[in-house]
């Protein structure tokens, strides 16, 4: 099975391990690789052609779209974890509502508070996912991080930068590997 390995919060690192005897490929975005542990997640759990062109658009300086497609992956991830008790008239939530979807199920089954760092992780993880995907409220207000409906509406004023695209990278990498700790 492939397996993604992604760095610390320090240093995102991807490396694509190959079938056995065959040497690694290694797809570095931004960072020189960090001497910290890293922890793989399974291809199968991402859509491996979209995260590699994000990347692709990434080290082009192609930030604008490079957000857009890591904002897909984390709004289709949210809509994809929802059960069928999480359903709103028979649909699935997207952004906002499938965050507070998910966090209302966790929060009822999930003894998160014993585990600190599990639980330091979820509490920031929602924060920012909320903040990412909060309601645009009529693009009255530019946000400060580049949100998604601003993005996605052409209602952000400035230009998307490689921080913006970077802290896409992170959450992206910090929301899959939460959801693999929580399932263990």
């Amino acid at each position: 099975m492939k397996k993604i390995i992604l760095g610390t919060l320090t240093a995102l690192t991807v490396m694509v391990s190959q079938p056995e005897g065959m040497q690694a490929e290694r797809i570095n975005p931004f960072f020189e690789p960090s001497t910290a542990p890293h922890a793989a997640i399974p291809f199968d759990k991402i859509q491996i052609q979209d995260y590699e062109e994000a990347i692709f658009n990434f080290k082009n300086k192609k930030y604008k779209s490079c957000a857009m497609i890591l904002l897909s992956l984390i709004d289709a991830k949210l809509i994809r974890m929802q059960r069928k008790e999480d359903r709103n008239k028979g649909r699935r939530s997207t952004g906002f509502s499938a965050i507070k979807n998910i966090e209302k199920r966790i929060d009822a089954e999930e003894n998160i508070e014993k585990k600190l760092l599990l639980f330091l992780l979820y509490k920031n993880l929602f924060a920012c996912l909320k903040e990412i995907f909060a309601n645009g409220d009529d693009f009255k207000t530019q946000p400060i991080l580049a949100n998604r409906n601003f993005v996605y509406h052409g209602m952000l004023h400035r230009n998307v930068c490689k921080r913006d695209c970077i802290q896409l990278f992170l959450l992206y990498y910090n929301f899959l590997m939460f959801f693999e700790m929580i399932v263990d």
